[in-house]
């Protein structure tokens, strides 16, 4: 026998345990397939409604969490009169003491300047933690109204009223209505005096 008929014959046996049923190997195929792909769609789309029914049922909640954060204080209206008797730069310092101060760090020299728009450049000791920008007054006859600290120590509260009184180059506050304990510290435990 030759060698090419050998391998003829050879091949012939090889082959002959393989199924070459084709359409029916295909249809095998086709369906492990489109069985793949609703699975994978699946996998895709069933946490993607989980996550817009938990959006949509927990959203509001989650935000209503988020952004409450206290009642902000009203803001005073700021008083437009350049010619107001209070306009100018003060300086006290407040002692070591007891309390509010002392819990707070409120000891030391601060620094109040009142501008004629109705706008307070107010600076603290460095231990102080309240933030002491974006604050406003008003001030109208022996009136005055503030909102210093109502971005945090004094968040919940209602802005701060007193009564004013110049004494020489030093002013006085008096509390009219006021529930910020800080704040209240703040313009009445010392004088207030004018500086140049």
């Amino acid at each position: 026998m030759s060698l090419d008929r050998k391998l003829r014959d050879g091949l012939d046996r090889a082959t002959t345990p393989v199924d070459p049923d084709v359409e029916r190997h295909l249809h095998q195929s086709l369906r492990r397939g489109h069985r793949g792909i609703r699975l994978r769609r699946a996998a895709t789309t069933v946490p993607a409604a989980v996550a817009i029914v938990a959006a949509v049922a927990f959203g509001p909640r989650v935000l209503d969490v988020i952004g409450d954060r206290g009642t902000p204080a009203e803001r005073p209206t700021p008083s437009v009169v350049p010619t107001s008797p209070l306009v100018g730069n003060y300086t006290t310092t407040l002692p070591e003491r007891p309390g509010t101060i002392a819990e707070t760090g409120m000891a030391g020299r601060w620094d109040l300047r009142l501008e004629p728009n109705g706008v307070v450049l107010l600076s603290a000791p460095p231990g102080f933690p309240g933030t002491v920008s974006a604050v406003s007054y008003e001030a109208e006859g022996s009136r005055f109204r503030i909102n210093a600290f109502a971005n945090d120590l004094c968040s919940t509260q209602s802005i701060g009223t007193y009564r004013w009184a110049r004494e020489g180059s030093s002013v006085n506050f008096t509390p009219i209505e006021d529930p910020c304990a800080v704040r209240m510290a703040l313009l009445t435990t010392r004088p207030w005096r004018l500086r140049g």
